[in-house]
């Protein structure tokens, strides 16, 4: 699955982060990154393509529009869809929104379901499935976490990722570093064992709790990291002899 990678620029860290909240609230695909101002939006674009750019407009600085008429400036933003976050949608905003290209607003405050349905008319995934994601009886799964192997079953794969329903590591295991996947394909797939893939956690739910209050099973969805030639090679040929559809 193709991550959509969200710049989010706001001047409030509890508003910055909330809006990171509502995106994987409501998008399993979507990778936000945070901004401070918009110099630290620019020198984001300039290192990573994002597919969106949300954007408050009042800020210490520079303003949200100003921030759209530099990114426009590069190449890598040139058509990068920006959604301007706005209290006041007046005349003035509008005029200065159409001679910087912002054909995108949202008038805050908002509920998340908006701000997900305004990514998705700017930024349709459904345009990228490629790849596909599916469930493969009998494949076996070995997560290890900061040295610790951790219990877990997959819930379904792609070429991009995993989900996987797996018991709570327990107290000072951190999902956020140092998680490594291996894999094993059943026989039919004539595949050798995928070993070691370094794996980035991308959303994590609860899906069972302990008699005490504890989280007890986790259901999560991982991204592969730059995984070896080999083990790309071998997960082309699993799902060369898959004839699940694309969804």
């Amino acid at each position: 699955m193709r991550m959509r990678n969200i710049l989010i620029v706001h001047d409030s860290k509890p508003v910055r982060n909330l809006l990171s909240m509502y995106t994987f609230a409501e998008m399993e695909d979507a990778l936000p990154y945070g901004a401070a101002n918009g110099r630290e939006g620019l020198e984001l674009m300039q290192k990573t393509r994002f597919d969106v750019v949300v954007c408050a407009n009042r800020m210490e600085g520079m303003s949200g529009i100003e921030v759209a008429r530099e990114i426009r400036k590069l190449p890598q933003g040139k058509d990068t869809p920006f959604v301007l976050l706005t209290a006041t949608l007046n005349g003035e905003i509008k005029d200065a929104m159409a001679r910087n290209h912002i054909d995108h607003c949202l008038e805050v405050p908002f509920e998340a379901p908006a701000l997900a349905v305004m990514i998705n008319q700017v930024c349709n995934p459904v345009q990228w499935r490629t790849s596909r994601r599916v469930s493969i009886p009998g494949m076996g799964v070995r997560l290890r976490v900061n040295g610790k192997m951790v219990e877990g079953s997959p819930i379904n794969i792609s070429q991009g990722g995993i989900s996987l329903e797996m018991n709570h590591p327990g107290p000072g295991i951190d999902l956020l570093t140092g998680a490594v996947l291996s894999l094993e394909f059943p026989g039919e797939y004539n595949a050798e064992p995928v070993e070691e893939i370094p794996i980035r956690l991308l959303q994590m739910m609860v899906a069972g709790w302990n008699p005490d209050g504890r989280p007890g099973k986790l259901r999560t969805v991982w991204q592969f990291v730059k995984p070896a030639e080999r083990a790309v090679q071998t997960l082309n040929w699993v799902f060369e002899q898959l004839e699940t559809p694309n969804w």
